[in-house]
Order: structure tokens, then sequence, then C-alpha cells
């Protein structure tokens, strides 16, 4: 699961097959001179039998690795490419959000987008 924190650099989404498949990717900074990679392929479920993107019907392919040799703005140019490269083989555009000034209440604000499903999540509840 991607985490939203001061860390993250930036997300990228695309709609592969709209209603059916699509891809997000997240960059974030560890704080030790390496950036965490993760990335999912999502399947979805009938959508004419749930609306919830947390209750575990799609399936979800979720990789993750470690940049060493790039800076943040290597990675994010780098993955900038890859998602436009998959939006333009899928006839999609590619939609980023990029964090800024490491402020969380900053990057909610435009993540009201169709593509996330954020959920709150409280101490102690699962």
């Amino acid at each position: 699961m991607i985490v939203i924190t001061p860390k993250l650099l930036a997300i990228w989404y695309v709609a592969v097959r709209p209603g059916k498949q699509d891809w997000m990717a997240a960059l974030t900074d560890n704080g030790d001179g390496t950036i965490l990679l993760q990335y999912r392929h999502k399947y979805y479920a009938d959508t004419s039998t749930h609306s919830d993107a947390f209750d575990d019907r799609d399936t979800k392919h979720w990789y993750e690795g470690t940049l060493t040799r790039h800076t943040p703005a290597q990675a994010i140019e780098k993955l900038r490419l890859m998602a436009e490269m998959l939006a333009h083989a899928s006839n999609q555009t590619a939609d980023e959000i990029l964090m800024v000034n490491e402020d969380v209440n900053d990057f909610h604000n435009p993540i009201k987008r169709a593509f996330v499903g954020t959920r709150q999540i409280y101490p102690g509840r699962p």
C-alpha cells in the first residue's frame, strides 16, 4: 500500500483499461540517500457488485524496490517517462501528483481525484 507521508515524492496513475485494469506507482525518499519505488497493477472485479476500493475483491499485484543511484529529481523523471509510455501504449493519459514542500496537507488536496481511494487510519483500528 502506498502511504502518504511527508517523504512521499510523487504518485502516478494510468487507467490502462478503464474499468478493468489500472497501474499506480509512487516514489518515497527513504532519508538515507535511497528512494523507495512502489507500484502495482490492479485488475478490477465485476464493478457492478462493489464500489469499495478497499474490499479486496479486486486483484492487485504489488512490487517494490530501492533506488540507490538516483536523486529524487532523476527518479521522478524516470517514473514520469514510464507512466507516459504506459499511457501511450494503452491510448490513455497519465496522472501525476507531486508532493509540495513536504506538506501532507498540500498533497491531499489534489488527491481528490476519481482514481485515488483514501481511508483514514486510526491508531488501534484495522
